[in-house]
């Protein structure tokens, strides 16, 4: 069987599976004699999900490792509730129609866990190494650390991070330098991220 059409058997299958859960939860809502949806709860939980992803789209997370985990456990919750709770809408095809929509990426998830699940053990397995950090002259933080070895071409990383307060941080500016073009020290991948991050368009 073709890549395509494993994917577009995938994609079928993950319809199927979707439509069948949207049947299951509307007739056990029905059943139960559901209050509907509750404004307060499913506003605060799509709060939380859109601001979340604002935070990862603008670099910003917690300087514990700890927070940042919490926080995506919080995260998921909510968005397991959003979903969920989008079934009750009115009127009662919206309801499906939204339902399935954000219902879908987490079955999606479930079905393709083998292969997610052995994808992210090699990129946890390059995010372990340990990695070398100075602070630069205008106060930011300059981490660089090696990458590869089990899932993709070897070469170095480098990031710039700017500390917010000490509870967080946000990350500025990060590139990857792969071994077949160039190999460097630490103090040259910091001048080099210092110089590409003041060229580039803020």
């Amino acid at each position: 069987m073709s890549f395509i059409a494993m994917v577009a058997c995938l994609l079928v299958g993950v319809a199927v599976v979707t439509a069948i859960l949207a049947a299951v939860i509307t007739r056990a809502s029905k059943n139960r004699g559901s209050e509907g949806l509750r404004p307060g709860r499913y506003i605060f939980s799509l709060i939380v999900v859109l601001l979340t992803a604002a935070c990862v789209w603008h670099g910003l997370f917690f300087a514990s490792r700890m927070m940042n985990l919490g926080a995506v456990l919080v995260v998921a919750i909510a968005y397991c509730y959003f979903s969920l709770a989008s079934f009750t809408i009115r009127p009662k095809l919206l309801g499906i129609i939204v339902g399935s929509t954000f219902i879908a990426p987490l079955i999606l998830t479930v079905v393709t866990l083998p292969f997610t699940g052995l994808a992210l053990g090699f990129i946890l397995h390059d995010a372990n190494p340990p990695y070398a950090e100075t602070t630069t002259n205008d106060g930011m933080i300059c981490r660089t650390r090696e990458y590869g070895m089990a899932a993709s071409d070897e070469g170095q990383e480098v990031e710039l991070i700017r500390p917010i307060y000490g509870l967080a941080y946000r990350k500025v500016f990060s590139t990857a330098v792969s071994y077949r073009m160039s190999s460097q020290t630490h103090g040259e991948l910091c001048a080099f991220a210092s110089t590409q991050w003041r060229l580039s368009p803020k």
